[in-house]
């Protein structure tokens, strides 16, 4: 894995996450969903946004979360701050992606035209390391 933050079956979850929402339906492969996905998740308002015109990513952050909630930590902040620099992001994009192409390989996801969906392979199985 090239980022720093998340370990690999954190990134499996993330992106099992992603597809199991939207299963069945055709979802298309995009990094930058997936991340948004997570940063919803953990109720930030923070986005990835990737240009159609200039294929440009950048990070979006107008209300930035407090570095700790009501329960102390909070990983919105964390995410947030490791987004916020330019190469992390894109390390934790290709880590998708790359991660992304492995499942549709070992049978976790199944390629439907432009997009994927999740096998029962993915429905199936909750973490890769454990």
């Amino acid at each position: 894995m090239k980022n720093t933050l998340y370990s690999i079956d954190i990134v499996y979850r993330i992106i099992r996450s992603y597809y199991v929402k939207r299963f069945p339906y055709n979802t298309e492969p995009n990094s930058a969903n997936v991340v948004n996905d997570e940063l919803a998740r953990l109720h930030s308002s923070a986005r990835i946004v990737t240009g159609s015109a200039t294929n440009i990513t950048t990070f979006e952050n107008p209300n930035p979360s407090e570095a700790a909630n009501d329960f102390g930590y909070n990983p919105g902040f964390v995410l947030e701050e490791y987004l916020s620099d330019g190469p992390s992001m894109n390390y934790l994009l290709e880590d998708i992606r790359e991660m992304r192409e492995w499942l549709f390989r070992a049978g976790y996801l199944y390629k439907d035209g432009k997009g994927h969906i999740a096998t029962e392979t993915l429905l199936r199985t909750g973490t890769l390391t454990s």
